[in-house]
C-alpha cells in the first residue's frame, strides 16, 4: 500500500497548529508574568501600607510618652499622686 501525502494540506496544517500552539504559548506567558506582577504590586501595597501604619504607631507612641511626661510634670499630677 503506498500513502500519498498532500505536502500542501500538511503543511498547512502543520502550519495552522504551529500558529496555535504559538497564539497558547503568548497568551499563557502573559498571564503569567502579569500574575506575577499582580502578586508583586500586591505585596508591595501591603508592605507599604504596614510601613505606614508603623509610622503612624511611632508617631503616636511618640505623642502618647510626650503627654505622659509632660502629665507627671504637672502641679496638678504631683498633688494627686502625693494623696495617700
Amino acid at each position: 500500500m503506498i500513502l500519498n501525502f498532500d505536502c500542501n494540506y500538511n503543511c498547512t496544517c502543520l502550519s495552522i497548529r504551529s500558529e496555535v500552539i504559538h497564539r497558547k504559548f503568548t497568551i499563557t506567558k502573559a498571564l503569567l508574568l502579569k500574575a506575577e506582577r499582580s502578586s508583586f504590586d500586591r505585596l508591595r501595597q501591603q508592605i507599604y501600607k504596614i510601613e505606614l501604619e508603623q509610622k503612624r504607631l511611632e508617631e503616636d507612641a511618640f505623642v502618647y510618652n510626650w503627654l505622659q511626661q509632660q502629665l507627671k510634670l504637672s502641679p496638678a499630677y504631683k498633688k494627686v499622686s502625693s494623696y495617700p
